[in-house]
C-alpha cells in the first residue's frame, strides 16, 4: 500500500520533470526505481462502487454492497492521506458493459480534470468486459495521466511493476469468464422457467395483468377489445376496419393502454396512439389468447452484447393451459384460416354514409384454375354486383386471356356442391371416429408417457449440472474439467429439448386433427340445418376453389370423401 507522505520526503527526479505548467507531471523516485507519476497540485481521488444483480443474487450479502465498498474505499484514502473529491456509484448495473450512470458521471469528472485518480475495491468492479475494461486501462488512463488503484488485489496503475501487469491481464481474464458463466447459468434458469410456463418478461400482452409475478390473469377492460376483435375478423371485417372502428370510439391502443395501467415508460419515439392494422394482426395471430404462454421469440446475440434477434416460430417456446383463455380455440383457428390469406375487401352501400368495407366469404379461397394465381373480387360499373376476375393476364402470368364468373354464380354453386357431398359422398362415421378418439386417442397417451420420462432426464441433467457449477465454484472441479463436463451435459440437453421438441410438435397436430373434426362436423350440422353460406363454416369445409376460363369450378374439401 502506498504511502504518500514517505514519498513526498524523497527528491524528485530531474530526468522526470517535464513542465511547470499547469497539468504537467513530475515522476518520483524511491530507491532510483520509476514508482508512479504525482501530478502537480497532488491527486484528486473519484470512488468508484458498482453492482449488479447478478452479484446481489449470487453473494447476497454487506460484503458486496456499494455501501461496504465505499466504506473500504473511504478507509484507504484516510490510511493515505488522499483527497476524496466524490463517490461515484452504479447499483443494478451489469459490468458487461459502461453505459453506466455513475460511471458516466466520473468520466465527464475526469475530462474536466476535476479527477485524476480512481479508486476501486477490486478489478470487477470497474468492468468484467476484459476488452473494454482492458482500453480503460492501458489505452484511456494513461493517455488522461489518470492513476487507478485496486484496493484488494493491490493493483497500482502507477507501479513500474510487470508482475501487476500479468496480474491485471489473468483478473481480466477471469472477470470476463465468471461473466460468461453467470451469463450461461441465467439463461438455464430462463429457459427452465419458459419451459414450465412461468412469464419472465416485465409486462404481460395486452388484455392480461400480472397479480401474482410469472402468471396472467385478465384485465377485463382489455380483454372486451381483444374478443371484439376477433369476432369482427372471423365475421369478415378487415384490419383497417377494425382498427378504424376502435379509434373512432377512442379507445386507447396496447401500447398507450400500458402506459396508462403500469410503470411501463418505453416505446418507439413519435408514437400515434392510434390502432394500426399490424396491431390488429398480432393481436388475431398471438396464442396467448387461446390460453398458452409464449416467450422465447427473441435471443440475445452474444453475453457481451446488449442486441437481440428475432428467433422463428419453431424455436418458441410454446406452453398450454397455463392461464384463463380469451377467446376459444374453434375461433382462434377459425382466424387463423383468414390470416394471410387475400384479404380482398368490397363495401355495402358505397354510395350510403354508412358504407363498411367486409371481406368477402370467399376471400382468399379462390384461385384461377389456369395460372394459379388469387382470384379477386371486382364490382361492376355502376352496379352493386360483383365479379371474380383472374388479373394474370396483366402480369403475363395467365396465358388464357382475362376471363371473370359472376359473384353470385360462384355462390350457388357453392352452396349446391357442399349439399351434393353431404347428402351422398361425406364420410361422416370416420369423422366421428376421428373426433371421438380411437387411434388418435391411443397414440396421445403413448406421446404423453414419453413426454414424462424426456421431462423427468432432463430435471435431472439441470440438477447435475448446477450441482457441477456449485463444485466449481467452490474449487472441487478444475475449470478445464468443468468446461469439458459442460459441454457434454449440454449436449445431451439439447439433443433431450429436442426430443421432446417433437413430441410435443406431433401431440399439438393430433390434438388439432382432432379438433378440426369436431369443428367441421358442427360445421356440417349447421349448414345442413340453415343451408346459408357463412365466412366461418366455408372456410371450415373448403380449403380451395378453382375456376376455369370455360366457368367451370372444381372445390376442396377440409373433410373425407368416400
Amino acid at each position: 500500500m502506498l504511502d504518500c507522505d514517505r514519498v513526498f520526503q524523497y527528491a524528485l527526479s530531474t530526468r522526470g520533470y517535464q513542465s511547470k505548467r499547469k497539468g504537467a507531471t513530475m515522476n518520483l523516485a524511491y530507491d532510483n526505481q520509476m514508482f508512479y507519476s504525482m501530478p502537480l497540485g497532488g491527486f484528486r481521488i473519484g470512488g468508484y462502487a458498482r453492482l449488479s444483480r447478478e452479484d446481489k443474487d449470487k453473494y447476497g450479502r454487506v460484503s458486496e454492497s456499494i455501501g461496504n465498498q465505499k466504506e473500504l474505499i473511504q478507509q484507504y484514502v484516510e490510511q493515505n492521506n488522499l483527497h476524496l473529491v466524490d463517490f461515484y456509484e452504479d447499483d443494478d448495473f451489469t459490468g458487461q458493459d459502461f453505459q453506466r450512470d455513475g460511471f458516466e458521471r466520473l468520466l465527464t469528472d475526469m475530462e474536466a480534470g476535476r479527477v485524476n485518480m480512481v479508486i476501486t475495491k477490486d478489478l470487477s468492479r470497474l468492468g468484467r468486459d476484459m476488452g473494454e475494461t482492458s482500453d480503460y486501462l492501458h489505452k484511456y488512463f494513461p493517455l488522461k495521466r489518470i492513476r487507478y488503484i485496486s484496493i484488494l488485489e493491490n493493483i497500482d496503475t502507477f507501479a513500474d511493476n510487470r508482475d501487476s501487469s500479468m496480474q491485471i491481464y489473468f483478473k481480466l481474464l477471469m472477470n470476463d469468464m465468471y461473466s460468461k458463466d453467470i451469463s450461461d447459468k441465467i439463461l438455464a434458469t430462463f429457459r427452465a422457467k419458459r419451459n414450465a410456463g412461468i412469464y419472465i418478461g416485465g409486462f404481460p400482452p395486452y388484455g392480461y395483468k400480472m397479480e401474482v409475478k410469472g402468471s396472467f390473469v385478465i384485465d377485463e377492460p382489455a380483454a372486451a377489445n381483444v374478443r371484439r376483435i376477433f369476432a369482427a375478423y372471423c365475421e369478415g371485417a378487415t384490419y383497417v376496419s377494425i382498427a378504424n372502428a376502435l379509434n373512432d370510439e377512442d379507445i386507447l391502443p396496447p401500447i398507450l393502454y400500458k402506459k396508462q395501467t403500469s410503470k411501463f415508460g418505453g416505446g418507439k419515439p413519435g408514437i400515434t396512439g392510434k390502432w394500426c392494422a399490424p396491431t390488429i394482426r398480432k393481436i388475431l395471430t398471438d396464442k396467448t389468447y387461446i390460453g398458452c404462454m409464449v416467450q422465447n421469440k427473441y435471443r440475445k446475440i452474444n453475453y457481451k452484447l446488449d442486441k437481440y434477434e428475432i428467433l422463428a416460430k419453431d424455436k418458441w417456446i410454446v406452453v398450454p393451459d397455463m392461464h384463463e383463455p380469451l377467446v376459444t380455440n374453434e375461433m382462434f383457428d377459425m382466424a387463423q384460416s383468414l390470416v394471410g390469406r387475400n384479404n380482398t375487401k368490397y363495401t355495402k352501400n358505397p354510395k350510403s354514409e354508412e358504407a363498411v368495407t367486409y371481406q368477402h366469404i370467399l376471400s382468399g379461397l379462390v384461385f384461377c384454375g389456369e395460372c394459379g394465381g388469387r382470384m379477386t373480387f371486382d364490382r361492376n360499373k355502376n352496379s352493386v354486383a360483383f365479379n371474380v376476375l383472374c388479373h394474370g393476364y396483366k402480369k403475363k402470368t395467365c396465358t388464357t386471356g382475362r376471363y371473370f364468373i359472376p359473384e353470385l354464380a360462384l355462390e350457388e354453386f357453392v352452396l349446391n356442391e357442399l349439399k351434393r357431398l353431404f347428402k351422398n359422398r361425406i364420410n361422416k362415421k370416420e369423422l366421428l371416429e376421428s373426433a371421438k378418439g380411437g387411434k388418435v386417442k391411443v397414440e396421445l397417451e403413448g406421446l404423453e408417457k414419453q413426454e414424462q420420462a424426456l421431462n423427468k432426464e432432463l430435471d435431472q441433467l439441470q440438477n447435475t449440472l448446477r450441482s457441477l457449477y456449485q463444485d466449481k465454484m467452490k474449487g472441487k472441479v478444475a475449470e478445464r474439467d468443468y468446461d469439458f463436463l459442460y459441454e457434454d451435459f449440454s449436449k445431451n440437453r439439447d439433443a433431450l429439448e429436442s426430443n421432446l421438441k417433437t413430441l410435443q410438435q406431433r401431440r399439438e397436430q393430433l390434438m388439432k386433427y382432432q379438433e378440426d373434426n369436431r369443428e367441421i362436423l358442427v360445421a356440417i350440422d349447421d349448414f345442413m340445418a340453415n343451408e346459408i353460406l357463412s365466412k366461418a363454416t366455408i372456410h371450415k369445409l373448403i380449403s380451395r376453389i378453382e375456376t376455369y376460363s370455360d366457368k367451370s369450378v372444381r372445390l376442396y374439401a377440409n373433410f373425407s370423401c368416400e
